[in-house]
């Protein structure tokens, strides 16, 4: 009889997250987007860093952002471009653009 092996992997390894889709085995894209930063609040913002994976796949693996300037950068790991403008959409949000992107990270 074979036995199964579980091995738990914290969301950090050495610094970095890892960027994983469900079945484990590829690396998700990530997408770098830009919009206003109303009607968000820092608190929000704060929020959505530490959320779980949504029901499009999309988490937050930065937002970099400068209220004085009302503009708000978030870099995502998603399956796809469409995912993130959905994860967008949901709040009202609307992306003035989004890339994928690759990071020395």
């Amino acid at each position: 009889m074979r036995k199964a092996l579980l091995i738990l992997v914290p969301a950090t390894v050495y610094g970095q997250s890892l960027k994983r889709n469900l079945d484990g085995l590829r690396a998700v894209p990530q997408f770098l987007d830009s919009h206003p930063f109303n009607p968000l609040s820092e608190r929000q913002l704060k929020e959505a860093q530490s959320a779980p994976r949504d029901g499009f796949g999309v988490v937050h693996d930065n937002i970099i952002h400068n209220e004085k300037e009302h503009k708000l950068f978030c870099l995502l790991n998603a399956r796809s471009k469409e995912a993130v403008e959905k994860h967008h959409k949901k709040p009202g949000i609307k992306c003035d653009w989004i890339h994928e992107v690759k990071t020395t990270k």
